[in-house]
């Protein structure tokens, strides 16, 4: 991972201080989501009475030449204007791709994101220069990637013994650019399952499958649950029964679960249809 996971060793407090003209503190070194993690990139957060700093960076031979679409990079990069509280930018080069986030900071649309990312890009990557790297290479094997949510449902409501719909399910709010850049090259896969038309039943479950993540399980804060379901395990969050990790050992389907008590069902019971069905459908 880049600087050995540790945003310290990516910008000091002084530095970004410096470049904004707010002093901020690192406020969490370790807030990497899965799929930032999963192609070595790290993830960073500095905060201060007066504003805020965001920026995530991963090293361009992980993304493999994935790029935003230009209406997405029009809403994370767009124009910076004095009526907005948020402004986002990138930097770039030939080892790394770093978007920053700007929130509440004096002088964001008086040019100073532009500014302020192209002094902490070059600061970021002369860090990086001067800090070995090992070389490495991803193994991709057994990885799932845009798998169809739809070929799920038939699955999942025969072990279930209900008709349930299963259908992809986008973001509600969209992710730091970083984080949306990096699900989009990984082919991370989205769901959400409900019953069938005509069902008075309060049902609210999503799940999200993302490729490789297996190595970033912490079996501390899970309990395995009991099933026959051969290849996937089943595990229960030790702290909500309404949340389930599924691992085959390389891919990672995390799912929320919240099932009426009138259901036909209970979460724990549609996590295990849902590992049948991966099994069956996309093991």
């Amino acid at each position: 991972m880049l600087f050995d996971g540790d945003c310290a060793n990516m910008l000091s407090d002084e530095q970004i201080s410096d470049v904004v003209g707010v002093e901020l503190s690192l406020y969490d070194s370790s807030g990497d989501s899965l799929s930032m993690a999963n192609t070595g990139g790290l993830n960073c957060y500095w905060q201060g009475e007066s504003g805020d700093v965001h920026i995530s960076a991963s090293p361009t031979s992980q993304i493999n030449g994935t790029d935003l679409s230009a209406e997405m990079r029009d809403t994370y990069f767009g124009s910076c204007s004095s009526d907005v509280s948020n402004c986002g930018s990138e930097w770039e080069s030939e080892e790394l791709w770093i978007s920053l986030g700007f929130n509440l900071l004096p002088d964001m649309a008086n040019g100073g994101v532009e500014a302020w990312s192209s002094e902490l890009g070059e600061e970021i990557q002369a860090r990086y220069e001067k800090q070995p790297t090992e070389a490495w290479m991803q193994d991709r094997t057994g990885w799932w990637q845009n798998e169809d949510c739809a070929d799920l449902s038939t699955s999942i409501s025969a072990d279930a013994g209900v008709d349930i719909d299963v259908e992809e399910y986008g973001y509600i709010d969209y992710p730091r650019a970083g984080f949306f850049l990096q699900d989009k090259e990984l082919g991370v896969t989205d769901c959400r399952a409900g019953l069938a038309a005509g069902s008075s039943t309060e049902v609210d479950i999503t799940f999200r499958a993302t490729p490789g993540a297996a190595w970033n399980i912490n079996p501390d804060e899970l309990r395995e649950v009991d099933s026959d379901v051969e290849g996937i395990a089943v595990y229960q969050s030790a702290d909500s029964e309404n949340e389930f990790v599924l691992t085959d050992q390389v891919n990672v389907v995390t799912l929320s679960a919240y099932v009426g008590a009138d259901g036909p069902f209970s979460a724990e019971s549609f996590a295990i249809a849902l590992a049948g069905a991966l099994a069956q459908t996309w093991g």
